[in-house]
C-alpha cells in the first residue's frame, strides 16, 4: 500500500483489489464550474 500512496496510484490500487469503478464519459465539463458565496 505504501508504494501506491508514494506514487499517487489510485488506479493501480483499486485495480489490484478488483474494485476499480469505470464510469465512462459523462459528456459534462465540470472543470468550468464556478461557485460564488455571497454572505
Amino acid at each position: 500500500m505504501t508504494d501506491y500512496l508514494t506514487n499517487n496510484d489510485g488506479y493501480g490500487f483499486f485495480a489490484a483489489l478488483d474494485d476499480l469503478v469505470i464510469t465512462g464519459p459523462t459528456l459534462t465539463n465540470v472543470n468550468d464550474f464556478r461557485a460564488l458565496l455571497i454572505p
